[in-house]
């Protein structure tokens, strides 16, 4: 028996950040233009990421070029006022799954998942008639190359473009350019809100995304025998089929009257599927239990029960079957049948039993199993 004391073991993208200072002045000519995200007959906003050689390098704040970590980079979003009126206030609404970390006077308005607004600094609201505000952000890119912002909307006179007329948790003007109904969390009528759909990959524009004859709200797409209007009622993930990260299904939690959305029901610090897989009971609060683990090498098998296992003793319980590169005996021993196993538990316990099984048909008629305990 080894008795190894050791340590215990211990969603949509936030879009982290605000917007980098606006700096009104006239255009240059000579910088290479920027792609349009957005235009509209009173802006035009463009945006591009920035590099050492980029003619604009030099004008970008020194706090932000002088120190850019490793994976992310400078981003550049011009504003061009096209009109003939004054632009006093303004916000800049758009989506992007990277995230925004060094921003300077220009302040964060709001965040919905990977959603952000951006709005002028107090000091820096006015852009005149034919001048361009210039902001600069420093990002972390998304794990693959840096993403142009999306669906960018412009608000000016000091209003914003993220209302949600009906709370559904996309902005109004998201909800018409995608023809939704910005008065209704459930455009399609099929028992699923437009944010849910759009998160899950059905359409909140069918009732029937995938004309299967069932309403989407009656699909099941994570497998766990949970319809998706009973994982809403629940606040159980439509993606997951663990939402709770215990080990067990959320259909089968549910008909064991555990929670799906809990890893510990009963709170006694053994997550559900550790109980279940143990034979204890989830819904009893215990605090302390009988394990029993094995382990199968194929020609041996191994299992070991120790009782009175603290909650915080449970997951470290482990029988490993030692590696090829591991051998304690050459395979040339006389009678040996199999590699030796690692037996090993945090913390001290009282006894265990210990018992193995060999194969009949690998060991032979005539062979007399011996057990031996190594230490190096």
């Amino acid at each position: 028996m080894n008795r190894r004391v050791t340590l215990p073991l211990s969603a949509l993208l936030l879009l982290v950040g605000a917007a980098a200072p606006a700096v009104a002045g006239n255009d240059d000519d000579s910088s290479a233009p920027g792609k349009t995200i957005y235009r509209d007959d009173t802006v035009d906003v463009s945006y591009r990421q920035l590099a050492p050689d980029d003619p604009q390098w030099s004008k970008v704040p020194r706090t932000f070029r002088d120190k850019v970590p490793e994976g992310s980079y400078i981003a550049q979003l011009q504003i061009k006022n096209v009109s003939k009126d004054d632009i006093n206030g303004w916000s800049l609404s758009f989506e992007s799954p990277d995230r925004i970390t060094a921003t300077e006077s220009a302040k964060l308005d709001a965040r919905q998942g990977m959603r952000t607004t951006i709005q002028n600094d107090p000091a820096d609201k006015l852009i005149e008639p034919g001048t361009t505000s210039t902001l600069w952000y420093r990002a972390q890119d998304g794990k693959t190359a840096a993403h142009t912002p999306a669906w960018a909307t412009f608000a000016k006179g000091g209003a914003r473009p993220t209302q949600d007329t009906d709370g559904d948790g996309l902005p109004d003007d998201m909800e018409q350019r995608a023809k939704l109904d910005p008065s209704s969390q459930d455009t399609d009528r099929d028992g699923l809100s437009d944010f849910l759909e759009l998160g899950t990959g059905s359409s909140p524009l069918k009732p029937d995304s995938d004309g299967d004859g069932i309403l989407d709200s009656g699909e099941d797409p994570d497998g766990d025998k949970v319809p998706n209007q009973r994982e809403v009622q629940l606040k159980t993930s439509l993606v997951r089929a663990d939402t709770d990260g215990d080990g067990l299904a959320d259909g089968k939690e549910l008909a064991r009257h555990t929670s799906p959305a809990k890893p510990d029901t009963d709170g006694d610090g053994v997550d559900d599927g550790q109980e279940t897989r143990i034979g204890s009971d989830p819904r009893a609060a215990e605090s302390a239990f009988d394990v029993t683990r094995s382990a199968n090498g194929g020609a041996t098998t191994a299992s070991a029960t120790i009782k009175g296992l603290s909650p915080q003793q449970v997951s470290t319980f482990r029988i490993t079957e030692l590696p090829a590169d591991q051998r304690q005996f050459p395979t040339s021993t006389p009678g040996y049948v199999g590699n030796g196993y690692e037996f090993a538990v945090d913390g001290r316990f009282d006894q265990a039993k210990i018992s193995f099984r060999v194969d009949p048909k690998q060991a032979g008629p005539d062979v007399k199993p011996a057990v031996y305990r190594y230490d190096d």
